[in-house]
């Protein structure tokens, strides 16, 4: 079953590379109401990190995430820091841009996005 509504468009499943961060309340609010809306949403975030103080607050948000149906993996092994995000395998992002306004306004980040069917 799709999600149809006006906020979700029809999508399916959205997996999510990267880092949250600290990413805000309505970021992650956003990403729960996602699953409500019946997407499936998996996360796939760095299990080690250069930035201690942003790695366990992006970690603070896990608890209402997976509350949220969200599916959460960490990657072990290496810092992770190419951020991606597919969406039912036709709409893609990569790039270095992560999931708060500091990355939005004022750090030099880029990403491709690229569209298939």
């Amino acid at each position: 079953m799709r999600a149809r509504d006006g906020n979700h468009g029809g999508r399916q499943r959205e997996r999510l590379q990267g880092r949250l961060g600290a990413a805000r309340r309505a970021v992650i609010a956003v990403v729960a109401g996602t699953v409500v809306a019946g997407v499936a949403v998996t996360l796939i975030l760095p299990g080690r990190t250069d930035a201690w103080i942003v790695f366990h607050a992006g970690r603070s948000h896990y608890g209402r995430l997976l509350r949220s149906g969200v599916r959460i993996f960490e990657r072990q092994g290496l810092i992770l820091h190419a951020k991606t995000v597919l969406i039912d395998g036709v709409w893609a992002t990569v790039g270095s841009t992560n999931l708060d306004w500091r990355s939005f306004l004022h750090n030099h980040e880029l990403n491709a996005v690229v569209l298939g069917f």
